[in-house]
Formats: C-alpha cells, sequence, structure tokens
C-alpha cells in the first residue's frame, strides 16, 4: 500500500521497506512504532529527546531509524522508571532499558534518570529537532504542571520540529483537551488507535519541508491525512503479524507469496 503525494509521485514510508523492530513491544505502543521511524527518517533531526520511558519500544523505534538511515543525531532519553511495569520493577525497567541501548547505539544515545523539570535545563532553546513523549509525565499531579511542562518543552523544540505524543487521551479527558489547545496553535496530524497518538509540528520552520511524509501529515488537505491514517494502521498490523509468527516464519511466507505471484 502506497500513498500518494499532491505532485503525484509515489510515497512508500521507510518501515514498510526494511523496519523491523529490534525492541520488540511489551505494551499497547506498537501500533505507532512505524509512524515514530519514518518521522525521525523524515526529519532528519540533529537532536532528539525521548520523555517518560518504560519499555522503550517507541524511543529506540527512534533510534533504529537513526542508525539504518545513516543520521548524524544525538539522542536523549529522560524519564525516572519510578512505577513498575508487569513483572519488572522501576529498576529493573531502567537496567535493561540502558543495557540495551548501550548494546547498540552507544555511540549517539544517551540516558538520563531524571524528571522532565529537570530534564529542562540539560537543553537551549530551540535546538530540538523531535521530541517524543512516551506518555503524559507520571508523578506531576496537577494537570496544570503537566501543561506547563509541556510548554516549557516546546519552548526547546526547533521552529519546524516535531512532537510526537503516543497517547492524547480520550475524548472528555484532560490530555485530550491539552492537546486540542496545542492544535490550536500548531499543526497536527492525530492517528487514530488504542491509544491514538498525536504528532505536531511547531510553527515558524522549515525543518523537513523536502519530505512528502511531512508535507502529507501536516499539508492541510484531509484525504491525505486520512490516507496516511490508513497507511499506517496497515504498517501496525504488518508489524504486529510479523511479531506474532516470528520474523523468520514471517519472511518464508513474504517469499512464498511473491513467487506465487511471479
Amino acid at each position: 500500500m502506497a500513498a500518494v503525494a499532491s505532485d503525484t509521485s509515489v510515497y512508500l514510508p521507510p518501515s514498510l521497506r526494511r523496519f523491523h523492530p529490534v525492541r520488540v513491544p511489551r505494551w499497547e505502543w506498537n501500533e505507532h512504532l512505524a509512524l515514530a521511524y519514518d518521522l525521525v527518517e523524515a526529519l532528519r533531526p540533529r537532536l532528539l529527546v525521548g520523555l517518560g520511558m518504560h519499555w522503550g519500544a517507541s524511543y529506540y523505534a527512534c533510534c533504529q531509524a537513526v542508525l539504518e538511515n545513516d543520521l548524524d543525531t544525538l539522542c536523549y532519553a529522560i524519564s525516572r522508571w519510578k512505577e513498575p511495569r508487569g513483572s519488572f520493577g522501576g529498576n529493573d525497567l531502567h537496567d535493561n532499558f540502558v543495557a540495551h541501548g548501550r548494546d547498540r547505539y552507544n555511540s549517539f544515545a544517551y540516558v538520563l534518570r531524571w524528571g522532565p523539570a529537570r530534564g529542562l535545563q540539560h537543553f537551549s532553546p530551540a535546538t530540538v529537532d523531535f521530541i517524543h513523549l512516551g506518555e503524559y509525565f507520571e508523578g506531576e499531579a496537577a494537570s496544570s504542571n503537566v501543561a506547563t511542562l509541556i510548554g516549557k518543552w516546546l519552548d526547546k523544540l526547533r521552529p519546524g520540529g516535531v512532537f510526537m505524543v503516543h497517547d492524547i487521551g480520550q475524548p472528555g479527558s484532560e490530555s485530550h483537551d491539552l492537546w486540542g489547545q496545542l492544535a490550536e496553535e500548531h499543526e497536527t496530524f492525530v492517528m487514530p488507535g488504542e491509544p491514538a497518538a498525536g504528532v505536531l509540528r511547531k510553527t515558524g520552520g522549515d525543518i523537513g519541508d523536502d519530505s512528502p511524509l511531512l508535507r502529507m501529515l501536516f499539508g492541510g488537505n484531509p484525504d491525505e491525512q486520512k490516507t496516511m491514517q490508513a497507511l499506517y494502521r496497515h504498517a501496525s498490523g504488518y508489524l504486529e503479524l510479523e511479531y506474532l509468527v516470528g520474523e523468520e516464519e514471517f519472511g518464508r511466507m513474504r517469499q512464498d507469496r511473491e513467487e506465487s505471484e511471479g
């Protein structure tokens, strides 16, 4: 399945051609790994920040995009790792997360076991090209604290940079209302799912303007946005099937189908 850009050229996302997640998803965010991978390839960021990590499948999909597309990008993961998930405690998750990055992305990926407020001190205004928020900040009790922190992190984002949130909440929730407020000031794209992901492009810059993906996500054409939503639903199902049956077996299935069609 391919998406057609406004200039009638055919766009086939890199994730459909070569992306096989190394960090196998353990939580529900596997739906949006392909989109995160392609956004990094399209934006070609110099500085990428991941906030609110747990298992880290989505953040490491971004790192995988940096490695496989030979990008000159520095990546930082910032999280407290306080909450246990499944059979993993907070320290177990942190140690496993660090070990994975050290084994594969040691030359450009760094881990800071900090809260979001402290992380702000590490970056200058308008220097970050891509911010990936795994979830709205845990431990920030008041919604006003979250809104303030989001605003401060957007100040760190370069004009034209991208801010991706893996869960914008259900309609009526505080996080969904916050996303609606952000959408009034910036170009946005929503990828439906459980949870729904949001992608925001900060106004005022031209980073990635030559990318067909970014043009279709933020070009203001509802039909193209629907096409992209359908494409990434397909990509999500493709990756889920590959994970369930195993990459090796899935490769044999794909080869058998290609031979039968040939």
